[in-house]
């Protein structure tokens, strides 16, 4: 040993004998058991293929509108909107047809109204003129008389006469109804048309085969 060496720090021991460890035969017959057990290995393509297989059952699983029930559903639902459709615009064509035969109506209605006030204007005017014409008829009957003994101021009015004319006319005005020749006003036997003036202090005028005597005043 040199005086270097001499000079190390610390001291030199011998290696002392190793004592064995009392854990290590169990730890020996573990490993034998960990070697002796089978290891299961999973394929990496099987992994694969399940995930590809359950990625083509994703891809495979049609979506809900695209299926046939989906379809057929809607083409159903479609046809009945179509046909409601239809029916609306039907009734809407039928409600017009109604609205233009209203008018149509409302306006035969007008016109029959006006054509009624017209002929119950044409009846008043009709009832006006016969009314009229009675009372001119009227009139002339009592204007009017012919052969006979006729009672004045009852069947005849005083006034001026003429008659139609006749050659075998007789006519007489009375003071009374009796007959007797003192009743005699006056007479006359005209040939033709002859005018004759009745008072009303007269009691009757009798008159034969003179034709038709009218009031003239």
């Amino acid at each position: 040993m040199t005086d270097h060496d001499t000079k190390l720090t610390g001291r030199l021991h011998e290696d002392k004998p190793r004592r064995p460890r009392s854990d290590l035969p169990q730890q020996k017959t573990r490993l034998v058991a960990l070697a002796r057990r089978p290891m299961v290995v999973i394929p990496v393509a099987l992994v694969v293929g399940v995930l590809a297989g359950a990625g083509l059952v994703a891809a495979a699983t049609p979506a809900p509108t695209a299926t046939s029930e989906y379809r057929a559903l809607e083409g159903r639902l479609d046809r009945s909107m179509e046909a409601k459709d239809d029916d609306i615009a039907e009734q809407r064509d039928q409600i017009r047809d109604l609205r233009v035969e209203k008018g149509k109506l409302e306006t035969a209605a007008s016109d029959l109204e006006k054509q009624q006030s017209a002929a119950d204007a044409r009846d008043a005017e009709l009832a006006t003129r016969e009314s009229a014409v009675g009372a001119a008829e009227v009139a002339k009957k009592a204007n009017e008389f012919g052969s006979g003994v006729h009672l004045v101021g009852t069947d005849i009015q005083p006034g001026q006469y003429r008659n139609s004319g006749s050659d075998s006319c007789y006519w007489s005005r009375l003071s009374g109804t009796s007959g007797s020749f003192d009743e005699l006003i006056a007479n006359d036997l005209p040939s033709g048309p002859t005018v004759v003036t009745i008072l009303p202090s007269d009691a009757a005028f009798s008159s034969e085969r003179c034709g038709t005597w009218t009031k003239i005043g």
